[in-house]
């Protein structure tokens, strides 16, 4: 081999290192590149996936107003609303021949569930179908509601008396 034949071997040699040092040294970079874009569209994935189930959420929230406040109707709001629903009751009872007492209004909770709810007792009297049906008539009042005991007796023969505890619950669910 001749000595210029050796140097343009050298030279070629030492050039396909170098070039070869630089394909391995980008190749690194681009593999690094690559890690940090997979990490950045995972980000951005993730950011677009909150921003969708966020307006989701909002488009919830605006069409179930309606039902809400429906839904809110049925409860006393607080317990000093239980004045309302006794003036329901009072205002119900002389419509239906029946003669109301109120005994107690007392408010109670359950700490496990975090339930509240007003109980409130009657007496009343009337004949034994206004009785049953003034019983009838605060089942379906519109509130969430339950009887929790209703006693009936007769007093003579066309007079009757009921004693009856009814329990309304209290809004617990959050605005």
């Amino acid at each position: 081999m001749s000595k210029r034949t050796s140097i343009n071997f050298a030279i070629a040699t030492a050039l396909l290192l170098v070039a070869g040092g630089a394909f391995g040294y980008m190749y690194k970079v681009i593999g690094v590149k690559e890690e940090t874009l997979k990490t950045q569209l995972a980000t951005i994935k993730t950011g677009n996936d909150r921003e969708q189930t966020y307006y989701r959420l909002q488009n919830i929230a605006e069409e179930s107003k309606v039902d809400r406040e429906r839904l809110e109707r049925y409860f006393l709001p607080q317990v000093g609303e239980s004045i309302t629903f006794l003036t329901q009751v009072e205002t119900l009872a002389p419509q239906n021949g029946i003669t109301l007492k109120t005994d107690a209004l007392e408010e109670g909770s359950d700490k496990k569930t975090k339930e509240k709810w007003v109980d409130a007792k009657f007496t009343f009297s009337g004949t034994r179908s206004n009785v049953e049906q003034f019983i009838s008539t605060l089942e379906n009042l519109p509130y969430v509601s339950k009887i929790t005991s209703a006693q009936l007796s007769a007093r003579s023969q066309n007079n009757w008396e009921a004693r009856v505890s009814i329990r309304v619950f209290i809004t617990r669910y959050e605005k």
